[in-house]
């Protein structure tokens, strides 16, 4: 399938987004969190146990592989906020059109456990929640944002989550770069431009995945184990036979093809990936060329 279009308001018209359904769900507040280095820069740190309690991706911060690629993206984009562009951007997922209001951000209380969290919110008066998990992720060879959401319930019992999702938006220097195993050259292309080319990166990301996330959270049903709409997509048949998808193992047979627009392309699968629950990837030409198996984008950092 191919796609071609230039404008991103048509890319967004063309998936349906102008008309999500579940308008009910818009009115739930977010909190949007990212890796604990980069919290001064958002608004502020992560408040208090609450941000433990439901910031489970925060043990992949803690690796020493991915701390380093975050800390590397901290470096880099010190012109630009991206915390907030993200925040500003998160604010309105699976919000329907016109966005003339979008979702209030929400600060979690202090609580020593779920069950004190649950407790605080509910006497705030907050039933339901969204928690997008993102983490910005630079090597020399690629840059990646991870957004994972989960719509949570506050329960007399704790907090329960009632719909997981996720976004990756994947970009990759040439693979003649990548191949010469030039650090310097490579650093060198993620600064290329004014302003440099991975600042242009990350803001462009805060939009896509937006975008993404808001395409999932109206396709998707209550509770949403599989994503039956990926079903009736097209293959990467096509895309390989043309030379501008490579994907190798077992799991390319279940990756399917949202859309071609242009610069990027948008993958899915018909799988969905445990905790993280169906997942769209944003890939460009480069990203696409040096692997399309979503398994590996959404479970490792490779």
């Amino acid at each position: 399938m191919s796609l071609r279009v230039n404008a991103v308001v048509v890319c967004v018209a063309l998936l349906g987004i102008a008309a999500l359904p579940r308008a009910a769900r818009s009115a739930a507040p977010i909190v949007v969190q990212f890796p604990a280095t980069m919290q001064a820069r958002g608004g502020g740190a992560a408040p208090g146990l609450a941000y433990a309690v439901i910031g489970a991706w925060a043990n992949a911060a803690a690796d020493r592989q991915s701390a380093a690629q975050i800390e590397a993206f901290r470096e880099r984009t010190g012109g630009i906020d991206f915390p907030g562009a993200v925040r500003d951007r998160l604010r309105c997922v699976g919000t329907p059109e016109p966005r003339t209001a979008c979702r209030d951000l929400l600060t979690l209380p202090s609580a020593q456990d779920e069950r004190e969290l649950a407790a605080a919110l509910a006497a705030a008066g907050t039933t339901q929640f969204m928690r997008v998990s993102v983490v910005p992720l630079l090597s020399d060879e690629r840059f990646r944002v991870r957004a994972f959401v989960s719509e949570m319930a506050v329960t007399p019992k704790g907090l329960r989550t009632t719909r997981a999702y996720g976004a990756i938006y994947d970009s990759r220097a040439p693979q003649e770069l990548v191949a010469a195993a030039d650090t310097a050259r490579l650093r060198d292309y993620w600064a290329e431009g004014t302003p440099p080319r991975i600042e242009r990166e990350a803001l462009d990301a805060a939009g896509e995945i937006e975008r993404a996330l808001s395409f999932l959270a109206g396709k998707l049903d209550a509770g949403a184990g599989k994503p039956e709409f990926a079903k009736s997509l097209p293959s990467l048949d096509a895309l390989r036979d043309a030379g501008r998808v490579a994907c190798r193992g077992m799991p390319c047979a279940q990756v399917r093809v949202i859309g071609d627009f242009g610069p990027r392309l948008w993958l899915t699968s018909t799988a969905s990936f445990g905790a993280y629950g169906p997942v769209i990837a944003s890939l460009d030409a480069n990203s696409a060329a040096h692997s399309s198996n979503l398994f590996i984008l959404v479970i490792t950092l490779e």
